[in-house]
């Protein structure tokens, strides 16, 4: 079959339809938000626009560090420019899709058909590396913040053990499991045809790695939570700050898109920060600020490198 070829021209426009196409979608749903729909001059003042300044400079290194784990498990010679490609083409349509399953789809797409098979090894170790450090984060808190949580339900004993067995239960799982591609392939013939017939596990040095990474990225997105609190005002303390892992695992144990985040974020940073009146309105700006720098700004520069001819 004769494949059709597009002249660069042709490429370049369509590049920036389906780019201006995003950014015209989340910029209708950023319009719509209360924090914008609601705004006066004064609410949109920072209290600190260093931290705020901070919080958006450690964007990149957010998703720099996403992108070169994602470079490590490939494991390949190839430019470490063509991992953040994959990574943020990946956010870009995980931005819309449930759970974010579009993520897998499009980093494993954007691979050449013989890395397909290593592709969804890498992201699947990575993705289970990074949710098991949210978890672990998570767990961790809440023993930090059992006697000080508002919900009878949550700050009953036989959570946290449920967690810390969870954790310690999927630690070893992550660690001694191999993803069985081959028994998928001939299941599924269509995702066989991406699988190779010899089938190498993710090696363990790489899922430690892997682990190690994870923490540092979940440092990276806790601390810009922490930074966004402060920007807006919001007087954090060395008890309340290990609400924000509690606010990634609950986020992390609702399956949605990346685009619904901006409310359930925002409801879980209330319902754990529990803050005053007259502290509500930062808590609320701070998560809408990580959802807008962290996820949206990415998705929509995800966009426009995924569709534009050459990076």
């Amino acid at each position: 079959m004769n494949r059709v070829s597009l002249s660069p021209s042709v490429k370049r426009l369509t590049a920036w339809a389906f780019t201006l196409a995003a950014m015209a979608y989340i910029a209708w749903k950023v319009v719509h938000h209360e924090a914008v729909a609601d705004w006066n001059a004064a609410s949109l003042i920072p209290a600190s626009p260093i931290a705020l300044f901070i919080v958006i400079a450690m964007m990149p290194v957010n998703w720099g560090v996403e992108a070169w784990k994602w470079h490590r498990l490939m494991g390949v010679n190839r430019p470490f420019s063509q991992s953040i490609r994959e990574v943020l083409g990946g956010a870009a349509l995980g931005f819309f899709t449930p759970n974010r399953s579009g993520d897998a789809v499009a980093r494993v797409a954007l691979l050449p058909r013989e890395a397909r098979e290593q592709g969804a090894r890498a992201f699947i170790s990575g993705a289970f590396a990074q949710m098991w450090m949210t978890l672990a984060a998570g767990t961790f808190a809440w023993w930090m913040m059992a006697t000080h949580l508002e919900s009878v339900f949550l700050a009953r004993p036989i959570i946290g053990w449920l967690l810390s067995l969870t954790t310690a239960i999927t630690l070893v799982a992550y660690l001694r499991w191999q993803l069985p591609l081959q028994t998928w392939g001939k299941r599924w013939p269509r995702l066989g045809s991406w699988f190779s017939a010899n089938s190498v596990p993710t090696p363990l040095p790489l899922r430690i790695e892997s682990l190690a990474w994870s923490g540092i990225r979940f440092a990276v997105f806790g601390g810009q939570f922490a930074l966004a609190l402060v920007a807006w005002g919001y007087p954090l303390d060395s008890l309340s700050i290990w609400n924000i892992p509690l606010i990634y695992l609950g986020n992390m144990l609702v399956p949605t898109a990346a685009l619904a985040e901006m409310g359930i974020r925002e409801a879980l940073a209330v319902y754990f920060f529990q803050p005053s009146a007259w502290m509500l309105w930062p808590v609320v700006q701070a998560a809408f600020t990580i959802w807008l720098i962290n996820l949206a700004l990415p998705a929509i520069l995800g966009t426009w490198l995924t569709t534009k001819p050459k990076l």
